[in-house]
């Protein structure tokens, strides 16, 4: 039976060498492969996968949240330091929903449009400008807008309507 320090140790060595694997991806270019690269790219990518999960499986669910646990905690830590303020104006309100929606809507009709009508590199910046637009939305939401999108993936939480609360209290 091997120890569970000897597989917290195992299990690291496989997840590094997957994260390795991972991170060699984007640098194959610079090198001058006779291969085929895509299928190196393929073999790098599933030995990312394949090792990632094989590492987890390795060191068990005690020791793998023994790693995990302090990047959780700063994870946490870091949330409540960006998360912006609670209540915010009718207008601010309006304008976040609107700059969430809108790149929805841009990047999926510029997907409908013909590819005829938009150059490559067009398209890349309207993509780009849409998805910061899409991030900076959740600022403008404020944090109120956080903790109800956050509300979507806890199981039990339950929207507590304004107009309800009153009425509960008369």
């Amino acid at each position: 039976m091997i120890s569970t320090q000897a597989r917290f140790v195992l299990g690291c060595i496989l997840l590094a060498t997957g994260i390795l694997c991972g991170l060699a991806v984007p640098f194959l270019g610079f090198f001058h492969v006779t291969h085929n690269k895509a299928a190196i790219v393929s073999f790098l990518m599933l030995s990312h996968h394949g090792l990632t999960f094989l590492s987890i499986a390795v060191m068990g669910q005690d020791n793998f949240e023994r790693l995990t646990e302090p990047v959780h905690r700063a994870a946490a830590k870091a949330g409540e330091k960006i998360k912006p303020a609670g209540n915010v104006s009718r207008e601010r309100y309006r304008i976040g929903i609107i700059m969430l929606v809108t790149p929805l809507i841009v990047v999926t009709a510029m997907h409908l449009i013909n590819e005829f009508h938009f150059k490559h590199e067009t398209r890349v910046i309207i993509s780009l400008t849409m998805q910061t637009m899409f991030l900076a939305s959740f600022f403008v939401l404020g944090g109120d807008f956080w903790d109800k999108a956050r509300a979507l993936f806890v199981w039990d939480a339950r929207a507590v309507f304004p107009e309800e609360t009153k009425k509960k209290q008369a």
